[in-house]
């Protein structure tokens, strides 16, 4: 089962040919953990899932025939809820990377059959053929950016249990480690942390931003990768605790939140580095200049600030077009009624990625739904060359539903 899913139980499967016609039904209902079994009918081409409250899961019965288990995964949606396209980006000349949402949980569809799917290329149409394993084979480099700016210290959540109160910047770096709990093992992922400035989290960054001891303390030097990428999470726990200031090791009497487990017990000697104002759209430049040379080709920013950008050296169209001329995807979160939501959804919306909106705990459901974005996204081969400059429409019809997206670099 995905992480973040959960089955579908006791929905009736049938077997179903190519006309529609069905075929059979499996053994049994779908178990507690979502699975059946069942004879296969000569003629079966595929899969339909019934079960009452949810859209028919409908899947070309090659999803459940794969040797990997991680791979036969179809899910489905409410039946008051819709699809959407959550994003659309170019990994190559003649591919092009979308992931299909619903829009009450943002999370990815999984197992939409491929005849479910056109594409138009410059308005003509093109043939696709997609590929919709759970899990994309193609690797992905995120980078997070993370608002460290003073608005960041408000304090929006009160624990109804323990009454403690939590700021924005303490429920951000909550959500920024569940996202890192959730990411696919093979994707690599880097920080910014921006105020009026950005930090880009390497080595560098590490040696001159902190002063570190042991618990004795005597100093000590934190290895951390020096591209500041890694595939590793338990790399990633030393910023994210690092940019919440009211993580323990800052020894100050409001700094009462646990370290995570894979970040070293170290002392930080001296005050948190940020929270000044809010470069926002300089901390999307400096994504897009650190995920430009990755290898890896599908490339996401997820931006995330609770204000307005006050700061930047670039405006929001020049952060656009930075992002579209380098096919990456930017997510943005506006985390409390102070962001900028029409900046936010303009961006997203223009660059392929998806616009949240969070106020106060949901900020993890919005990193836990990007993941879902990024780790299931559908691979789609065109028999047509983008190029450089083009418009590319990808449209769904299934289940009764249509829904169209296009990404526009002309």
């Amino acid at each position: 089962m995905p992480a973040g899913y959960s089955p579908l139980a006791n929905a009736e499967v049938a077997f179903i040919s190519a006309d529609g016609t069905q075929l059979g039904l499996a053994d049994a209902p779908t178990d507690a953990c979502g699975t059946f079994s069942g004879a296969l009918p000569s003629g079966t081409t595929q899969v339909r899932a019934t079960s009452a409250g949810f859209r028919d899961v409908v899947t070309d019965i090659a999803v459940f025939q794969s040797g990997d288990p991680s791979k036969n995964v179809a899910s489905t949606i409410s039946d008051t809820a819709t699809y959407t396209i959550g994003s659309i980006q170019k990994v190559d000349d003649d591919t092009i990377a979308f992931t299909i949402t619903d829009d009450q949980s943002n999370k990815a569809v999984l197992g939409i059959p491929n005849s479910a799917f056109t594409a138009t290329v410059n308005s003509n149409s093109a043939n696709m053929t997609t590929t919709s394993a759970a899990i994309t084979a193609e690797k992905a480099s995120v980078v997070m950016t993370l608002d460290a700016s003073g608005s960041m210290n408000t304090r929006v959540y009160t624990d109804p249990d323990s009454g403690q109160r939590f700021r924005r910047l303490q429920l951000a770096s909550i959500a920024a480690h569940t996202f890192l709990d959730l990411k696919n093992t093979e994707d690599e992922v880097a920080a910014v942390v921006f105020d009026g400035t950005e930090s880009f989290i390497d080595q560098g960054a590490i040696d001159s931003l902190f002063s570190l001891t042991d618990q004795n303390d005597n100093p000590v030097s934190h290895a951390y990768p020096a591209d500041g990428f890694s595939n590793q999470s338990k790399d990633l726990r030393f910023t994210v605790d690092a940019y919440n200031e009211y993580a323990v090791w800052w020894g100050r009497s409001s700094s009462t939140d646990a370290l995570h487990a894979d970040t070293p017990n170290y002392k930080q000697v001296g005050s948190n580095p940020w929270g000044g104002s809010t470069a926002f759209y300089d901390s999307i430049n400096t994504g897009v200049e650190k995920l430009a040379p990755r290898s890896n080709l599908r490339k996401f920013i997820i931006a995330m600030t609770d204000g307005n950008d006050n700061r930047s050296q670039i405006n929001e169209d020049e952060a656009i077009t930075l992002a579209k001329t380098n096919n990456m995807a930017v997510y943005t979160i506006g985390f409390g009624s102070g962001s900028d939501e029409t900046s936010l959804q303009k961006i997203a919306a223009e660059t392929g990625g998806t616009y949240f909106r969070a106020e106060s705990t949901d900020i993890t459901a919005a990193y836990q739904s990007i993941q879902t974005n990024i780790t299931y996204q559908y691979l789609g081969d065109l028999d047509t060359s983008l190029g450089d400059k083009f418009l590319v429409e990808i449209a769904l019809n299934h289940n009764g539903i249509t829904v169209s997206r296009e990404l526009n670099t002309l």
